[in-house]
């Protein structure tokens, strides 16, 4: 053994000393599942955002690790607008003994299309929210959250209601201003646009909005309830109507088309009016 005085054994009494230290301290490994924290690189997995209902009644999961660059859209912009909705898609599509989802989970990844629906779970696309932030993507997922409270019976459900409805909340209630599906965005569809009662989406949400302010004010809520219970059938049009669907949907498409003249675009200047406002200035009231 040296003699500890000696400068050589200074150095390895010093060595031994920060050898032990290193034993002493705890090895910390990162989890696959450890939560994101400010200290972690960008590469690191975003956080799950778990957001309230405004009425308190769920929440909202929104999952952006696979898209972390929407993290703060996700949080900022996407998730107030989704948590204040939720319970108002729920009061205008009820049914008795019914209540909504409590919990719902969005995941935001790399999927072909748009978005989808499955009981619970929404899957919307990075790639089209990327684009979209400042456009459509808040909007179609609204549409998304509509399919969770609808909740019908599989095969008893017509499709183009099923999506219908899910667009008259969207471009009806959500956001009229954005013209989505009113004389406006017909009247730059091209002369070949056809509307058709049955055509799904924002052609049947704009059928809906016009059959309910011009012959049911409470259809909506009406053929919401029969669809989720499974007694839907197109008697339904004429008990709470007095019309067939195919008589409502020929009557609709003559006022769409003598206001939206084949190939004419749009000159209303970015003025959009309710169906009730058009029709009682197309007949002089």
């Amino acid at each position: 053994m040296l003699p500890l005085h000696t400068n050589a054994a200074r150095w390895l009494r010093g060595a031994i000393s920060i050898f032990g230290l290193l034993l002493a301290t705890p090895c910390v490994r990162a989890q696959p599942d450890q939560p994101f924290s400010p200290t972690q690189t960008s590469a690191a997995p975003a956080p799950l955002l778990v957001i309230p209902m405004a009425d308190g009644s769920g929440s909202l999961v929104i999952d952006t690790s696979a898209a972390p660059q929407l993290t703060d859209w996700a949080q900022h912009e996407l998730a107030p607008v989704l948590a204040a909705w939720y319970p108002k898609i729920a009061a205008l599509l009820p049914s008795a003994g019914y209540s909504a989802p409590a919990q719902i989970h969005l995941a935001i990844k790399r999927i072909d299309g748009v978005a989808y629906t499955s009981g619970t779970d929404i899957v919307a696309s990075a790639s089209w929210c990327l684009s979209q932030k400042h456009g459509e993507a808040i909007g179609s997922l609204v549409h998304e959250m509509v399919h969770v409270v609808q909740q019908y019976r599989q095969g008893h459900a017509p499709g183009w209601l099923v999506e219908g409805l899910a667009d008259y909340i969207r471009w009806f209630r959500y956001e009229p201003q954005s013209h989505g599906a009113d004389l406006v965005w017909m009247r730059h569809q091209g002369k070949n646009f056809s509307p058709r009662y049955d055509g799904s989406y924002r052609v049947s949400a704009n059928f809906l909005d016009w059959a309910a302010v011009h012959h049911d004010t409470n259809l909506i809520t009406e053929v919401n309830a029969d669809l989720r219970d499974g007694k839907y059938t197109d008697d339904f049009w004429k008990q709470h109507t007095g019309k067939t669907v195919q008589e409502l949907g020929a009557e609709w498409k003559r006022l769409i088309e003598g206001q939206v003249p084949r190939g004419q675009k749009s000159t209303s200047g970015g003025i959009s009016y309710s169906w009730l406002v058009q029709l009682e200035d197309a007949i002089g009231l």
